[in-house]
């Protein structure tokens, strides 16, 4: 195999006679992008114009140059020279479409441009191009890293300006005789460090709430080190440091036998630690991490919770989340749970389907109905960047025996939703959920069993089973609900998931219905069968029940959460959160600043209406205080009713054609006028403002006798 030093790997490995029949697939003409997507004909330069996949993902990985990684990855095994021709005659077709208007959007798209840049870097390494065309792929390369380079083009942030970052650096390094090279790696490397520091937390967890991107993101990171490692560049220890901690977040996140959790925009689909364990400290601590049979796990400023249990042949894990850190990747599902058994996914996280944004089963699955939670007056969570941080984990107490984790998100108004999860065994979990607002509001407690789950509802307590596993949700509480089990519902979604990238498959969703200002619910979820919670007691802030032979309390405080083990006192660790805790605060007061914020609106449109009317005037009417007809010598007063903004008044008095009085402008709408002789007369009022808009009236037929 070639060795090369810009090896940073883009999509999934393929086995080698896989990829030789993908890479003579595409010298045969034909257009192969994923495994996900079918393998379409096509001329290279009709490529880039190609609409009859109605898919943004597809037109993304194309404009990537993912043939050419292929083709690259492919030349790189069997030294088979057809592959890298291929490859320039992509680029070069490529070459000629790259300024074209029409395209822009998704040509120089930001992540788009960063994959395209590795991949140019790797291409124009491997091999030993005739000067001419290496020349002509310089030229590429130079013109991405202008574009990289750029303020306006950097995504802060986010996982795509970490691949910028990185294209830049390889550019710097692969075409060190660049004039720009040694500035574009100093700039590449300042902008990473700060990407590290919004992406992930001291604790190792990744900030875009999806166990996918994070195993793509540490990936890249491992191998981005090896390539510094090649170039001597030092910096590789800023990174390989804080490697260690994040592959432990992604060890606890991910379920046994490497199974990803479909959280987020992620895939559930299983991964392969080894690419990871490139040095001895971290082949050390991942076998660490996979001698415990019993590792429960909580990243407090993350937001995650995690429980897995091994031991007795058991094969649990149960993950509790609560985190809003970024919109990037983010779907309405705080205060979400999601719980594997005998490798077996039970209660699932809907999944991505895909990034085709408009289409109703994208949406369906980002919602909040397609996640394990709380759904209010059947809305989504309100995750605009202002409520960034209004979610997250309380409170934890976590021992060899039981595990219990608190949460509370803000994100609907006026409500706050706290929930405490309580690891009891294997089998047994008790979810507690207290909700309050200042009005009247629907609550739907909301559970998604996997498609591969038949589930029927008994006395109101759900029975799910697979044939091998099988669980039972029930609710402790009596009252006033309506429990609903919903499958592949399409008026409106209900009972959906995407377990895999595309496919939109029915499984049950069960929903317990209940409304007023507040909701509790006190809900059982065992996996064996044999129910064992007993005595199950709440009131007002205490809850009480007795599991097996063990009496447990828990008293919700204002300020944290005790656990009472029989008779033995366990405080809760806090976990603090500034904006949390304010958001919280001013849920509490949400009916009195709504009630003045829409006083305040109104006042607010009443002014605009009156700024918008200052140019105006508008004159009603003039009356007078005595009726026609009047005897001379009679005091008479006219006054002129007008509306408008700093108004001024003249008054003209006609005797039929002559003007008998008249007055300047003034501040008063008043004339008085006494009459000297007998006639008809007709009294004008002219009206003015400082815009200059004027308006008059005129009243008739005012007899003096």
């Amino acid at each position: 195999m070639i060795q090369i030093k810009n090896d940073i790997t883009i999509l999934e490995n393929y086995e080698k006679n896989d990829l030789i029949k993908i890479c003579d697939d595409i010298l045969a003409g034909k257009i192969y992008v994923a495994k996900e997507f079918e393998i379409i004909e096509s001329v290279i330069d009709d490529l880039w114009y190609n609409d009859d996949i109605k898919n943004r993902s597809w037109k993304f990985w194309i404009h990537s140059f993912i043939m050419i990684e292929y083709l690259t990855r492919c030349y790189r095994e069997n030294e088979n020279c057809r592959y890298m021709y291929k490859s320039l005659e992509i680029l070069k077709s490529w070459g000629q479409i790259c300024e074209d208007l029409n395209l822009q959007n998704i040509i120089w798209h930001d992540h788009a441009t960063a994959i395209r840049g590795i991949i140019l870097c790797k291409m124009y390494e491997i091999f030993n191009w005739e000067e001419k065309d290496r020349v002509y792929i310089e030229d590429i390369i130079y013109m991405h890293g202008k574009k990289l380079v750029s303020h306006n083009f950097y995504m802060k942030k986010h996982n795509h300006g970490l691949d910028q970052d990185i294209a830049l650096y390889l550019i710097s390094v692969t075409c060190k005789h660049f004039k720009e090279s040694y500035k574009w790696k100093r700039i590449s490397k300042r902008r990473l460090w700060l990407q590290l520091d919004n992406l992930y937390e001291y604790d190792g967890t990744y900030l875009e709430q999806s166990p996918e991107y994070a195993y793509i993101v540490l990936l890249r990171l491992v191998e981005f080190t090896e390539v510094m490692k090649k170039y001597e560049d030092k910096d590789y220890r800023n990174i390989e440091n804080g490697l260690g901690v994040k592959l432990r977040y992604l060890y606890d996140i991910c379920h046994p036998d490497n199974i990803l959790p479909g959280m987020g925009d992620g895939e559930y689909k299983k991964i392969d630690f080894t690419p990871l364990l490139t040095n001895h400290n971290m082949e050390k601590l991942y076998d660490e991490l996979e001698e415990k049979i019993c590792r429960h796990s909580i990243y407090c400023k993350g937001g995650y919770a995690s429980f897995k249990d091994f031991s007795k042949g058991r094969n649990t894990h149960l993950i509790f989340s609560s985190a809003f850190h970024s919109r990037v990747h983010k779907h309405h599902d705080d205060l979400s749970l999601i719980l594997y058994k005998d490798n077996t996914p039970i209660l699932i996280d809907s999944g991505r389907y895909n990034y085709n944004y408009n289409e109703n089963e994208r949406k369906y699955v980002v919602s909040s109905y397609a996640h394990n939670t709380v759904v209010v007056d059947e809305k989504n969570t309100d995750i605009k960047r202002l409520n960034i941080k209004k979610s997250g984990l309380k409170s934890y107490y976590i021992d060899d025996n039981i595990g219990i984790v608190s949460g509370v998100h803000c994100l609907y108004d006026g409500v706050v939703h706290e929930r405490i999860v309580i690891y009891l065994s294997s089998e047994d979990i008790l979810v507690i959920d207290s909700l309050s607002g200042y009005k009247e509001h629907k609550y739907d407690q909301v559970f998604n069993l996997h498609p591969n789950i038949n589930c029927s509802i008994k006395s109101n307590i759900l029975f799910g089973n697979n044939g091998e596993t099988s669980i039972i949700i029930k609710d402790l509480l009596d009252g006033d609900n309506e429990i609903v089990l919903y499958n592949g519902q399409k008026e409106p979604l209900r009972g959906w998931s995407a377990t895999n990238y595309n496919e939109f498959q029915k499984n049950y969703m069960y929903v317990n219905c209940k409304k007023g200002k507040k909701a509790k619910y006190s809900t059982y979820i065992n996996t064996d069968g044999n129910l064992k919670i007993n005595d199950f007691n709440w009131k007002e802030d205490v809850i009480k029940f007795k599991f097996k032979s063990i009496k447990y309390t828990v008293v919700q405080g204002k300020e944290n959460i005790i656990l009472i083990k029989n008779n033995k006192l366990i405080k809760l660790n806090s976990i603090r959160n500034e904006k949390l805790e304010e958001a919280m605060a001013e849920a509490i007061q949400f009916e009195y600043k709504d009630k003045y914020r829409k006083e305040r609106n109104k006042r607010l449109k009443i002014e605009e209406q009156f700024k918008n009317n200052l140019g105006n005037i508008d004159i009603i009417s003039i009356k007078c205080n005595l009726e026609s007809p009047q005897p001379v010598d009679s005091k008479i007063e006219f006054e002129c009713n007008a509306n408008g903004y700093d108004l001024e008044y003249a008054w003209y008095i006609y005797s039929g054609d002559e003007i008998i009085v008249k007055t300047q402008y003034t501040k008063e709408n008043i004339i008085s006028w006494i009459p000297k002789y007998r006639g008809t007369y007709s009294i004008k009022a002219f009206v003015r403002n400082k815009e200059g808009n004027k308006k008059s009236y005129r009243l008739e037929g005012y007899i003096i006798k």
